[in-house]
């Protein structure tokens, strides 16, 4: 059994937006790892040139999901009819 499964979804697109999706057995929940996994995957995606932006679904009532985004520096940016919210991490330039 795995602990938990966290990816890319394809490559950027042409706004250099790359979608990040992510899981977590609830066994394993409210250890960390999801934040920690997803602040490397961050870091390893803004190394690459094309990556502008990251952006991550999640459903209103998933505030587990929600409270790892935020802690990750990801804003809210859209909210479709059915619940389902964009977050948003754009790239910083230095």
């Amino acid at each position: 059994m795995s602990v938990a499964g966290m990816g890319f979804n394809g490559e950027p697109n042409k706004n250099g937006e790359v979608e990040i999706g992510y899981m977590i057995n609830e066994q394993h929940q409210n250890k960390g790892y999801a934040t920690k996994a997803l602040q490397l995957l961050i870091k390893w995606a803004f190394t690459h040139n094309a990556v502008k932006a990251i952006i991550v679904h999640t459903y209103a009532d998933n505030l587990p999901s929600m409270k790892i985004l935020i802690k990750c520096g990801f804003e809210e940016v859209e909210k479709d009819r059915d619940g389902l919210l964009t977050y948003s991490l754009k790239k910083r330039v230095s």
